[in-house]
């Protein structure tokens, strides 16, 4: 009970409204995805906290999950014997700078290969897609093994075989590199899920099952609750 008082008291620490109201929908969620999943009733789920930051269900340390929001949505991933994360975006740009002075901003976070992907010609509508893309993808990656935002981004490159998203389509063709190197346990699935909101999933199996089976997994089931204002 302690716990879950906290989690609310987190929420509310959030400056607008409508992020406090979207992180309470992710703690529903969670509970929603832990009672359907794992069968446990809703009074006797108990959450907790990693070191750093990252949720977890005491009763089942098996089974992962993670939570996003932004824009319209709140979605979460959920996976048994495999790390997830999850990471949703708003293709929507409101920066008072430029759209080329936020790219020269942010182009440091990312490798050569993955920005020569994002500038490549077209409109500024797609270049921003696929901007969102890749860092949907990045951040889904760092939520799924918990070290938070401070990790190197531009060390992790991702290749985007499939280079247009298609809406409702999920897509698992993406590989990532990290330092040169395939990362080849590692799964992501994306998508839009409308016109303006791309979402990433990022998973690895725990190690024990990986020495097994390498194989494809089952695809995740996403939730999405769509916030109406």
């Amino acid at each position: 009970m302690y716990e879950e008082k906290k989690n609310v008291q987190r929420c509310y620490r959030f400056a607008f409204k409508d992020d406090c109201k979207t992180s309470l929908i992710g703690q529903l969620l969670i509970r929603k995805v832990v009672n359907e999943y794992v069968k446990i009733p809703y009074d006797k789920i108990v959450l907790s906290r990693s070191s750093s930051g990252k949720p977890y269900l005491e009763q089942n340390d098996n089974f992962f999950f993670n939570v996003s929001h932004h824009g319209d949505f709140c979605v979460l991933a959920a996976d048994y014997n495999s790390k997830v994360g999850i990471d949703v975006m708003k293709v929507k740009y409101r920066e008072k700078r430029s759209v080329s002075e936020f790219f020269s901003l942010m182009r440091k976070q990312f490798s050569s290969h993955e920005w020569n992907f994002i500038i490549q010609p077209g409109l500024e509508k797609e270049q921003l897609g696929r901007f969102y893309r890749l860092w949907c993808l990045k951040e889904s990656y760092v939520k799924a093994i918990g070290t938070g935002i401070v990790f190197d981004l531009q060390s992790l490159s991702f290749s985007c075989t499939t280079p247009i998203l298609p809406q409702g389509t999920i897509t698992t063709d993406t590989k990532l590199y990290e330092k040169g190197q395939l990362k080849p346990l590692w799964k992501f699935e994306e998508t839009f899920l409308d016109d303006n909101h791309c979402v990433a999933v990022a998973t690895e199996p725990i190690k024990q099952i990986a020495e097994q089976d390498i194989g494809d997994h089952d695809q995740l089931k996403l939730f999405n609750f769509l916030f109406v204002q």
